[in-house]
């Protein structure tokens, strides 16, 4: 796992010297106005999973097929909502037949259901989640596959707009490393310096961490390597490095420094700031505020 890891940043290295640069793009508000429930199509997806056997459940599936003709936009935000507020044993194995048989491409699937990470309902925010976490292709000796976030981001870029912060928020929430390795790629960096500088950083954290893991060092032992680069992207300009570093604050409280704390407690980029100040941060050092 860790020469596969070594193989993909050289890759990395390699794709990001050829490509142009892009702007960063300003902070922007990426909630969701919520979703309103269709009678219609809420009654369809409780028929489905009222089906009694797989060959009646397939019937209903092609005859919702015909209903909503393609529609990803009105039928996938429509199921979130079933997801987040159905009850029973039922609901997901329906809900997984029905995406088994009317999903769309990978990309699509995933820049529907994104949309709706920002929804002010937090049982929808759940299900949206959930349901993300099934398109990762997780697995025990495999990090998550972020192809698909990383092409939203792209996309986001190239436009001249800042990432999705609730999409940032969630892969950091899910991989920190990942999250990090996509947004250099989504973002596009191509300075070398810059480039080498944060997938160094990025290793030697992983590396401590890999360690502890896996018994070579304490499960709360620190080294001082790693602090020194997490006190490094602490100062980058970029916002999604530095909301890496109170990611890892956020989950390895034995890392955290006054200097870095009190440095990120200003940071301009609101989640930066929203990371820092989450749950797991309730005792900062003296003379740090929350803004």
């Amino acid at each position: 796992m860790r020469s596969q890891k070594r193989a993909q940043c050289a890759v990395l290295v390699c794709w990001m010297t050829l490509l142009p640069m892009a702007a960063g793009g300003a902070p922007r508000d990426d909630s969701s106005v919520g979703i309103e429930p269709d009678p219609v199509l809420q009654a369809r997806f409780l028929e489905i999973a009222g089906a009694l056997d797989k060959s009646a459940m397939t019937a209903r599936v092609e005859e919702l097929r015909a209903f909503v003709d393609g529609d990803l936009d009105r039928w996938i935000p429509q199921l979130l909502y079933y997801l987040a507020y159905s009850q029973g044993t039922t609901a997901a194995p329906a809900a997984g037949f029905l995406l088994q048989r009317l999903s769309g491409p990978k990309d699509v699937m995933v820049a529907v259901v994104a949309r709706h990470l920002g929804d002010p309902d937090a049982a929808i925010r759940h299900a949206v989640r959930d349901l993300l976490h099934h398109y990762e292709d997780r697995s025990a000796g495999r990090t998550p596959d972020f192809s698909a976030y990383r092409a939203l981001i792209e996309s986001e870029v190239r436009a001249g707009r800042s990432a999705s912060i609730s999409l940032v928020r969630f892969m950091y929430e899910s991989d920190p490393s990942a999250a990090l390795l996509t947004l250099i790629r989504g973002y596009q960096l191509r300075q070398p310096t810059d480039l080498r500088s944060i997938l160094w950083a990025e290793h030697i954290v992983d590396e401590m961490l890999w360690k502890r893991t896996h018994g070579f060092i304490g499960p709360r032992e620190v080294e001082p390597p790693a602090l020194r680069e997490l006190e490094t992207l602490s100062r980058d300009k970029r916002w999604w490095v530095r909301a890496y570093v109170a990611q890892i604050l956020h989950q390895h409280s034995e890392l955290r420094r006054q200097a870095v704390v009190e440095r990120l407690a200003r940071d301009h980029h609101p989640l930066v700031r929203e990371i820092l100040f989450s749950d797991s941060f309730r005792d900062l050092p003296e003379g740090v505020t929350e803004r």
